[in-house]
């Protein structure tokens, strides 16, 4: 089996050093990253790390793999006759209740926190509920816009932290799309033959 992961999970220590000094130097993402080298240490030299091969499980019996694809709800279409028979629908009910917290008023919340205070962890505080206020801003948070993901999740694409699609600091801009187009025509082709970019950038 070791053998076999070494092709892809691979670990070497210097070459894991090394590419870290240089980004450190030369990506301005990584310019304020603090290199733990006492992890560093307990990498291999070369050869899969151990932390990977004491959490990985072999099966070799047939049966041990058949059984484990067997879940507790039976097949609807084992026995198709026996499930059309039923017009049972199953639903479950949930909801949310005030989530902008409007109901909840400054007294209540001064109260509940003068109690907790008053009880400092006795059994009567843990017998009352936690109460989680999350203040919402008027501005919401763009979960789609973020130009530096890119550059942080594939250091070895933009090795320089820079060149990544919606730079606002670019003179022109242009389009995500056109600037995906545009990487994926490299004439190195390391964008179009990376295992993951083109999934993520879809």
């Amino acid at each position: 089996v070791r053998i076999h992961l070494k092709k892809v999970l691979t670990v070497r220590k210097k070459k894991i050093t090394q590419a870290l000094h240089w980004l450190k130097k030369n990506n301005i993402l990584y310019k304020d990253v603090n290199i733990n080298f006492e992890n560093i240490a307990q990498l291999p030299e070369d050869d899969v790390p151990e932390c990977i091969m004491s959490t990985l499980e072999q099966k070799l019996d047939d049966e041990e793999i058949q059984s484990e694809r067997v879940g507790y709800v039976p097949d609807p279409l084992s026995n198709p006759t026996e499930h059309t028979a039923t017009y049972a629908v199953p639903i479950s009910n949930s909801g949310v209740l005030d989530v902008n917290g409007a109901s909840i008023s400054s007294e209540n919340i001064s109260s509940y926190l003068l109690h907790k205070i008053k009880n400092n962890g006795n059994k009567d505080q843990m017998d009352i509920e936690n109460v989680y206020l999350i203040p919402h801003s008027l501005k919401p948070v763009n979960e789609y816009f973020n130009p530096k993901l890119l550059a942080g999740l594939y250091p070895t694409l933009f090795c320089y932290g820079r060149g990544v699609p919606e730079d606002q600091l670019r003179p022109v801009q242009i389009t995500l799309k056109e600037h995906i187009r545009y990487l994926l025509a490299y004439n190195d082709r390391r964008f179009e033959k990376h295992h993951s970019f083109i999934f993520v950038v879809e």
